[in-house]
């Protein structure tokens, strides 16, 4: 019997173990589990069968060898030692290190080009933002309760109810500055400085068939004032400052005539208190004399004067002291 020569069965070992090299990374690169056999050679060159996920003892190698007839599949099979998604994550790592160092490089670590939409983990919309200079947030209804607006005259907030019933807004632009309170639409409360009152400013309020109620604020002279109204928008009392610089609280009928006013004299520092007819006649005034002594006149009698005083019968008058 003729011997093989040891070259020759060198070269045999070398090409057998390249075709058993070439089929395991064929089977890692295209093989699939089911179509996979997973076997470990120890020292002994014994070839064992072991399940396709197991991990070869120590010592030993571990070969996956296709099985005979089997098709290609598209998906890669496990990796039990997980090779390749180390290099993957690697590789990502080297990519993101890459990345930060470019934007820290530019002098800015982070930047979105709008449009663009946040999510939540549910794929629930949360936040957009569009290339109008709008921004929108949305509740977990996924109703859009919040806008913020830029314009080139200011920056508006506009917050609603889930049903629309309530909405504020904050704003301001280059004639006014104000917040806003509506109720169905209705304007029911605001706060501010309008665009025909530039500078003075002051609290509104108002019925739900829009209706003044009442207003509180400053004036255009930097004056305060206060102003009550019936249901009708009419207004039937007010605090405010005279021209001259005294202070007055009056009462007024349907007519818008002052019918009662509590204010300071003009010939003394003391109160004085003035009643009207119904079409502003005075008939009742109540103050300080002069002379440092309290004086009731009532009218229109009263003020008819004789030698200086009111006709008897007609005015109460004190003593001084």
């Amino acid at each position: 019997m003729k011997r093989i020569h040891p070259a020759l069965m060198f070269l045999s070992s070398c090409a057998t173990a390249a075709l058993a090299t070439w089929i395991t990374t064929r089977v890692h690169a295209q093989g699939s589990a089911d179509n996979v056999i997973h076997v470990c050679s120890g020292a002994d060159s014994v070839l064992h069968l072991t399940p396709v996920l197991s991990v070869c003892p120590a010592g030993q190698e571990s070969l996956f060898l296709r099985k005979s007839g089997a098709p290609l599949p598209d998906a890669p099979i496990p990796d039990p030692e997980g090779r390749a998604a180390d290099a993957r994550i690697k590789s990502l790592e080297q990519r993101i290190a890459a990345l930060e160092g470019a934007a820290a490089r530019m002098g800015t670590t982070r930047r979105v080009f709008a449009p663009f939409e946040v999510d939540d983990s549910d794929g629930h919309r949360v936040f957009v933002v569009g290339e109008d200079h709008v921004v929108h947030l949305y509740n977990h209804a996924g109703t859009d309760v919040l806008h913020l607006t830029a314009t080139d005259s200011g920056g508006f907030l506009y917050a609603t109810s889930p049903a629309g019933a309530l909405t504020a807004t904050i704003g301001v632009s280059g004639s006014e500055a104000n917040v806003k309170l509506l109720e169905g639409g209705a304007l029911r409360a605001e706060l501010g400085s309008t665009a025909n009152a530039s500078g003075v400013y002051r609290a509104l309020f108002l019925s739900k068939s829009s209706k003044p109620l009442a207003r509180i604020g400053g004036t255009a002279l930097g004056t305060g004032e206060l102003f009550v109204a019936d249901t009708d928008g009419n207004v039937k009392a007010a605090m405010l400052m005279e021209k001259d610089g005294r202070g007055t609280v009056f009462a007024q009928n349907g007519q818008g005539i002052p019918v009662a006013k509590l204010t300071q004299g003009t010939s003394t520092d003391g109160g004085l208190l003035m009643i009207t007819s119904a079409d502003g006649t005075p008939m009742v005034d109540a103050g300080v004399h002069p002379a440092g002594f309290g004086l009731v006149r009532t009218g229109p009698g009263s003020f008819m004067m004789a030698a200086g005083v009111g006709l008897p019968g007609s005015f109460i008058m004190g003593k001084a002291k």
